[in-house]
């Protein structure tokens, strides 16, 4: 098993009901201790389906974060093979870096959460819920079935420094 050294100390509560995407970025931005950005506001700044200018998703929040904090370098990779994007997420926790993915939320929807570790033996990722302060897992197959089955997320948004 691989877990994000001190992913536990922190804790980001999801305050909009379509926010999971800022308040993702906000967690990914305290755990990798980004400094000079408000914090306090951040998830109402950067929920622009919220403020009625879109639909949340990677791209327009992460362009809107690093206009506003160019400090901060979001990438975001769009995979047309799930393994491929296994392979990836697993790389990146292996650098000790979150990322973000969309995970189905048994509602015929999805769910952004930061990815906190995996786990090969049982072949599951662990995530961080900012909606529910909870760790949570999904198996690799559930991942690889949302993507070949076109559901959505096929993409990951992750931070570099």
């Amino acid at each position: 098993m691989v877990l994000l050294n001190n992913h536990e100390k922190i804790v980001v509560g999801q305050r909009q009901k379509l926010g999971c995407i800022p308040s993702g970025y906000e967690w990914m931005i305290r755990f990798a201790k980004i400094e000079d950005v408000d914090l306090d506001n951040f998830q109402e700044d950067f929920d622009l389906q919220e403020k009625g200018l879109g639909n949340n998703s990677f791209i327009p929040i992460g362009d809107a974060i690093q206009k506003k904090y160019p400090q901060i370098k979001i990438e975001i990779k769009d995979f047309v093979y799930g393994q491929e994007k296994i392979e990836f997420i697993k790389n990146i926790i292996l650098e000790q870096n979150p990322c973000l993915i969309s995970v189905p939320n048994g509602y015929g929807d999805y769910h952004v959460m930061p990815v906190i570790g995996f786990n090969d033996d049982s072949k599951v990722f662990y995530f961080y819920d900012p909606a529910t302060d909870s760790k949570k897992e999904t198996e690799y197959k559930t991942i690889l079935d949302m993507h070949s089955n076109n559901i959505g997320g096929h993409d990951i948004a992750w931070m570099i420094s």
